[in-house]
């Protein structure tokens, strides 16, 4: 198998760190995956929803975790259990509040 250069850095706001750290190892494995081939640019492979440009969900199985890219960094805001068929408005609201301050 082909190593792939990192193309992105990620940062976790504390909740995303805290929710991910809260699971099983197993579960903690799989979102670890998906967010590396975010990071290798394999978006071919993983399962993401555009919310509102620019925010957008990498979706794990019943995990969602609401993220956006600026240049070479990848804000991972977000994450929580997916319980409804909508993304709570408060959380994408949210997601752009702390955009248009990383953009400042």
């Amino acid at each position: 198998m082909e190593d792939r250069k990192r193309v992105y850095e990620a940062i976790f706001l504390e909740q995303v760190n805290q929710f991910i750290n809260n699971l099983a190892a197993q579960e903690q494995g799989r979102i670890a995956a998906q967010i590396e081939m975010i990071q290798t640019g394999q978006f071919e492979a993983i399962s993401t929803k555009l919310l509102k440009r620019p925010i957008k969900e990498l979706i794990v199985g019943k995990y969602r975790f609401i993220f956006f890219i600026d240049k070479h960094l990848i804000y991972f805001i977000y994450a929580f259990v997916k319980k409804t068929k909508k993304t709570p408005k408060q959380y994408i609201k949210l997601s752009e509040t702390i955009y248009k301050s990383i953009k400042k």
